[in-house]
């Protein structure tokens, strides 16, 4: 038999000495990552509490009513004005609390949706069912009507429904309609004077804490409705496309009526391109006939003939 020799194999252990500049680059790379570090906790920490904070408004947004979020919320663009009156005080111009309504259709499921066309339709016959239905379902918030009364607002209101949206504004009405459109004028969203004595005595009408009083004009409304009511009656024999009249204290050059028709309602002027918005008295241009003829007497007395 062959003996086998057994050879024992020694294990050995080496160790490796490092560089010193080996050494000092692996600190410099734990320094790295500590900074890399602490930017990442950082950006962490100002993103996660900027989510806390959106949050926070969410939900508070949430559970506040919005009457009294908007009413704390919002501020109040549209400038006071005084009310204006004709030479007995009766009242020409003045302001009121109006409403808006809207609808907001992402409240609405389908069948809240048929309800709410249902009801719209036998509350007013004159609203556009279709035109409604088709905004609803574009799912974006719509204004039903504007300047609303008190009393036309709670008709809405009166309806229950959820997606309806109320907004109440200052707007400023002229009680008295047609009567003395040309002199007046109107007044935009934020009430302030766009036209005529409304423009004109722009500085003169906002409110002030000394002077609360209404501007007053020498106007007369009786004058002025009688004298409207004669031209409407020769418009209605001669057929004519349009009259004006004025009328003037001689003594004092005071104006105590101004007309020019046809007219329109103050309350309800949309397009201010229409013809019908001219004045005729100020902005009327006409052919000089008799006119001339003062100048021919004025001339023959000069000449004493």
């Amino acid at each position: 038999m062959g003996i086998k020799n057994k050879t024992k194999k020694k294990k050995s252990f080496y160790f490796e000495d490092y560089n010193e500049l080996e050494i000092q680059d692996n600190s410099i790379n734990l320094k790295k990552i500590k900074i890399s570090l602490n930017r990442v906790t950082l950006l962490s920490f100002v993103f996660f509490s900027l989510i806390l904070i959106f949050s926070t408004k969410i939900i508070y947004l949430s559970l506040t009513p919005e009457k009294s979020f908007f009413e704390k919320n919002t501020k109040n663009n549209f400038v006071k004005r005084r009310d204006i009156v004709d030479r007995n005080r009766s009242v020409l111009a003045t302001n009121v609390t109006l409403y808006n309504a809207g609808i907001r259709p992402k409240l609405l499921n389908k069948r809240e949706k048929k309800n709410l066309l249902i009801k719209l339709s036998l509350l007013d016959s004159e609203l556009n069912i279709n035109k409604i239905k088709k905004k609803i379902d574009k799912e974006e918030f719509f204004w039903l009507e504007k300047r609303l009364s008190p009393k036309e607002k709670d008709k809405f209101w009166l309806i229950g429904n959820k997606a309806f949206v109320f907004e109440s504004k200052q707007s400023r009405i002229y009680p008295q309609k047609n009567l003395f459109s040309h002199i007046l004028g109107q007044t935009d969203d934020a009430n302030i004077g766009i036209s005529g004595l409304e423009k004109f005595f722009e500085k003169k009408l906002n409110v002030d804490v000394k002077n609360n009083s209404p501007l007053v004009l020498t106007l007369d409304s009786n004058l002025q409705y009688i004298i409207r009511e004669e031209l409407i009656n020769a418009q209605s024999d001669f057929h004519n496309v349009g009259s004006a009249a004025i009328l003037m204290d001689v003594k004092n050059g005071e104006i105590l009526s101004l007309i020019s028709l046809p007219d329109y309602d103050l309350n309800k002027r949309i397009l201010i391109e229409d013809t019908i918005y001219t004045n005729k008295i100020t902005h009327g241009v006409y052919e000089l006939g008799s006119v001339f003829k003062t100048f021919t007497i004025a001339a023959g007395l000069e000449n004493k003939i």
